[in-house]
């Protein structure tokens, strides 16, 4: 299991091994953010959420768009 810092925290994929995966994760370290490569089990990781979110915001957006543009009316999708 990953050092308890890292519990909880967001990174990127770096690499894939058989039976672990590289994570790069942000660590603040005094007064700068270090870039941190650990290899991680899988059964500690999950995928994040929010991009299930944007995507789903991004569809509801087109949808609003093309009916917006069958009425032939301006809409505004800004958040």
């Amino acid at each position: 299991m990953p050092f308890k810092y890292y519990h909880g925290r967001t990174g990127k994929v770096f690499n894939v091994n058989p039976r672990s995966i590289g994570v790069i994760v942000n660590k603040l370290v005094g007064n700068r953010i270090m870039h941190k490569r650990i290899h991680v089990r899988l059964e500690h990781l999950r995928p994040s959420k929010c991009r299930a979110a944007f995507v789903s915001r991004i569809q509801g957006n087109d949808a609003k768009k093309a009916e917006a543009n069958k009425a032939g009316k301006p809409i505004s999708t800004k958040r």
